[in-house]
């Protein structure tokens, strides 16, 4: 009963995991902190008696890592594409802790080797999801819009209307002993009229070198997509590449190496899982 209930109990917090990935906004709630909290506490008691390697019962300090590190009494300050990638690491953990044996020893011999080839196909495939994910996020801008403002956009006139402030995370070097501290961002409400006479209602946390907003509107030149004037930029105040060459150079050289590096790792595991079935599937056969 214990067991059926511990194995329930995993897959209702992946679940929780999975929404939350899923979610278009993730809010680190204190739902998902008080339930990842109280079944890390009851997983670690219930692993106690398991011992791992060198002696050490790695499978109760895990969940009482996780246990620190979701409690719901005191938060870590990690920003939310870092809580993100915890809460993907954490969920894939938990998956790998469910028990697994008495579901294969059940199986025949063939769907043994389909079970280990998913199994094993796993890693490479959250490898490759995880490359989709992050390369978007660390680039932090969608390289097929900056490629048509650059090439196909209209320049209209605009006003910045609002700035509201708003609690951020930085990163300290570790050259001045690491760590994150709170810093103050800003998001920009602005609006543009297009050339048809439409009025364009948007706004950024992205913009640089703006004036300081003192109520009064701040003029602005926006550059927008005709056909899709959702598509738009502050000229002059984005980080953004603004030209051809730097786009190749930024975008296509610098991060088609670094999302071909982040595959290659996820093909090499699918790979490798897949001559492994191929090469037991034959022993099987050769024994039949």
């Amino acid at each position: 009963m214990n067991k059926l209930f511990e194995r329930l109990l995993k897959l209702v917090v992946i679940s929780t995991f999975i929404y939350c990935l899923l979610a278009e906004q993730h809010y680190y709630s204190i739902f998902l902190r008080s339930l990842v909290f109280a079944s890390s506490l009851y997983f670690a008691y219930n692993s106690r008696q398991i011992v791992g390697i060198y002696g050490i019962r790695l499978a109760s300090i895990l969940f009482g890592v996780f246990a620190i590190l979701f409690n719901p009494f005191k938060e870590f300050g990690f920003n939310e594409m870092t809580w993100r990638i915890i809460d993907a690491i954490v969920c894939v953990l938990i998956a790998f802790t469910l028990d697994w044996k008495t579901y294969i020893k059940s199986l025949p011999q063939k769907e043994k080797l389909i079970f280990n080839l998913i199994r094993n196909c796993f890693g490479g495939v959250a490898a490759l999801i995880a490359a989709f994910w992050l390369f978007p996020s660390a680039i932090r801008v969608n390289p097929y819009d900056e490629y048509l403002l650059i090439t196909k956009a209209k320049i209209a006139n605009g006003f910045i209307i609002n700035v509201r402030e708003y609690e951020g995370v930085v990163y300290v070097p570790e050259s001045q002993g690491g760590g994150t501290e709170a810093s103050t961002d800003y998001f920009y409400k602005y609006y543009f009229t297009t050339e048809d006479g439409k009025k364009i209602n948007d706004g950024s946390s992205e913009l640089v070198d703006v004036p300081e907003f003192k109520g009064n509107p701040i003029p602005i030149q926006v550059e927008y997509i005709p056909d899709n004037p959702k598509i738009n930029r502050v000229k002059e105040m984005t980080n953004q590449c603004k030209t051809i060459s730097e786009f190749i150079w930024q975008r296509i050289v610098i991060g088609g190496l670094l999302l071909l590096f982040l595959l290659s790792f996820g093909f090499i595991l699918i790979r490798n899982a897949i001559k492994k079935y191929l090469m037991e599937r034959n022993q099987v056969n050769t024994n039949f």
